[in-house]
């Protein structure tokens, strides 16, 4: 058994034993590269982009380039996958990061993310164990609500109002850190076990230095590089499986 399967077997275990004693569990979910694989969601945007009139008529060459876009599970935005396209037009990079943001920030896009394996399952038997569940997102309201509810269903991850809940922030220009502190916060008091699963190694800090109480759950997929993660955490990599 490798060491990722001993820890989620390890959370079984503890949510498990936690519900034979009364004892409060709540499991906190980032989305996107926690739960969700998001490349293809990209890649998505980018074979639409490459059929933009916009784009055919005023970068004819670099479309060429890109005629197969290549996006890889540890990308961070549309950067890297232009690079290795050959791009370097830096008004082109600029056009499609504004074309891939608007879509990418959208309802209308969440629904060609997949799940990592496992994930649906893993977070089903917490949540049939008596955990609580919370999907708490730097998604914004406005823009992704919809199409979040709508791909938590689609992939059959628990959705109901009284033993789930799904927090994006209120306005897309909320900082996600503190977003995701302060919600966290506002919990710690009303459970006698929380775990957090997150892939942003900055938000992490915040939250395990403001509330050490958490039991943190770092997911090894991709993140911003504006902070690093720590060898002490317990992490898992890409998947909810267990063998």
């Amino acid at each position: 058994m490798s060491k990722y399967d001993e820890l989620l077997h390890k959370i079984i275990e503890d949510v498990s034993s936690n519900s034979k004693f009364n004892k409060s569990t709540h499991c906190i979910f980032d989305l996107d590269s926690t739960l969700f694989n998001v490349t293809s969601r990209t890649e998505k945007i980018l074979s639409e982009l490459i059929d933009d009139k916009y784009f055919i008529n005023n970068f004819p060459s670099e479309i060429k380039k890109l005629r197969k876009p290549l996006v890889n599970h540890d990308d961070w935005g549309i950067k890297e996958a232009l690079i290795r396209s050959g791009i370097e037009c830096p008004k082109f990079y600029e056009k499609a990061k504004k074309y891939w943001a608007k879509r990418f920030f959208s309802n209308e896009y969440l629904k060609f993310d997949i799940p990592y394996a496992g994930a649906s399952e893993f977070v089903n038997e917490l949540y049939s164990l008596g955990a609580h569940i919370t999907y708490l997102t730097g998604r914004d309201q406005i823009r992704m609500l919809v199409g979040t509810v709508e791909s938590l269903k689609q992939w059959n991850f628990p959705v109901d109002l009284k033993h789930t809940s799904l927090a994006l922030k209120p306005k897309s220009s909320d900082e996600d850190t503190e977003f995701k502190t302060n919600y966290i916060n506002k919990l710690i008091n009303q459970y006698e076990s929380l775990y957090f699963f997150e892939n942003e190694p900055i938000i992490i800090h915040q939250v395990e230095r403001l509330i050490p109480k958490i039991k943190i759950i770092f997911m090894d997929s991709v993140h911003s590089g504006r902070a690093d993660p720590l060898d002490h955490w317990p992490k898992i990599n890409m998947r909810f499986s267990r063998n």
